[in-house]
């Protein structure tokens, strides 16, 4: 039955019109012009899996696949995969998510390799981007939103940010030294463990499965307007968090609203493999789980932060572009969002 149903899956995707022939009772769903929905995919599965039709609306929620779907509400690859996974009780989109009791949402990533930085020649670049290859070699969980000013309040008791409190917008006007304490606060709460993104983390997650692209979209900064809050959109000020669209892990505000501390201590070095112990590097050379500095190396006393900000131009809102700061420095166009150890 379950390769019947990838059958219709596939021949319904592609050949909508022949692929509800076959099954005689789905017919009369669709859009008028013949297009695969949502709910046909739905249907479709409960059937495959002997399950009642009615209560697909359920195995949407679970599926995780709610908000899935093309613009005009048609049936994407991925939604019949999460479906079809789903009405025969295997894992789906919806494992891959947390929400502790903050109302945190964090997605996340499967242990992975991938280049770093920006390639020799890209333009623009700065000269701290060198690209390089790492790896992260265990799960982790990355928070979809930056850490709000709601947020902020349950766990300090305070309302530290320049432009009033607003719950939902980010939290910013927060040291890097604020944010320590802030951890320990949250951590104490026995919800699990949760840190601050390392350099390498953060830039997996945020080019969203693109290589070496300036934007986890592409390269057509004009773009950028539909994922971040910047320079030429913020009207001088943050906005709520997930105003804009997401990039394909999940993610929002990567790009803008507030730029993020980020664990890692700042240094060109960084970038190079040279700079890391052997035992840190792969056999094929790349440096395992980076994080700056490394054991007897100094520590230039700035922090790393990454992201766009509402006050930064599309050039400092890339996927490789850095930043750094003094630990005790509070700005009104620095947050941070988290990590959470995976189970």
């Amino acid at each position: 039955m379950r390769n019947i149903f990838a059958v219709f899956i596939f021949i319904s995707l592609w050949f909508p019109n022949s692929a509800f022939a076959i099954l005689g009772d789905v017919a009369p769903l669709g859009n008028p012009d013949g297009s695969v929905t949502l709910g046909d995919a739905v249907v479709a599965a409960r059937m495959a899996a002997g399950l009642i039709p009615q209560d697909a609306n359920a195995d949407v929620a679970e599926s995780g696949s709610s908000t899935m779907g093309t613009s005009g509400g048609g049936v994407t690859i991925t939604d019949a995969w999460l479906l079809a996974r789903s009405a025969i009780g295997l894992p789906t989109a919806a494992d891959q998510t947390y929400t502790n009791s903050l109302g945190m949402i964090f997605k996340k990533h499967a242990p992975v390799g991938f280049d770093m930085g920006s390639s020799d020649g890209q333009t623009p670049r700065e000269g701290d981007e060198k690209s390089h290859s790492v790896g992260l070699t265990e799960s982790f969980y990355i928070q979809a939103t930056e850490v709000t000013q709601g947020q902020w309040k349950a766990v300090m008791g305070t309302t530290p940010a320049h432009f009033g409190y607003c719950a939902n917008c980010p939290v910013e006007q927060v040291s890097w030294n604020d944010v320590a304490q802030f951890l320990v606060a949250l951590n104490a709460r026995n919800e699990g463990t949760y840190d601050l993104p390392t350099e390498a983390q953060w830039e997996f997650a945020v080019r969203g499965g693109s290589t070496t692209s300036t934007y986890h979209f592409g390269e057509d900064a004009n773009k950028l307007k539909d994922y971040a809050v910047y320079y030429s959109n913020s009207g001088s000020k943050t906005s709520i968090i997930a105003s804009k669209l997401p990039n394909s892990n999940g993610l929002y505000d990567m790009y803008g609203n507030v730029s993020e501390w980020i664990k890692d201590s700042y240094s060109l070095w960084a970038y190079y493999k040279e700079s890391w112990p052997e035992s840190q590097l792969s056999k094929d050379g790349q440096v395992l789980n980076p994080l700056w500095p490394p054991d007897g190396t100094a520590d230039s006393g700035l922090k790393s932060v990454r992201g766009g900000s509402w006050n930064d131009q599309a050039d400092h809102a890339r996927s490789a572009d850095r930043n750094f700061e003094y630990p005790d420095h509070r700005g009104n166009n620095i947050g941070f969002r988290l990590v959470r150890e995976a189970p």
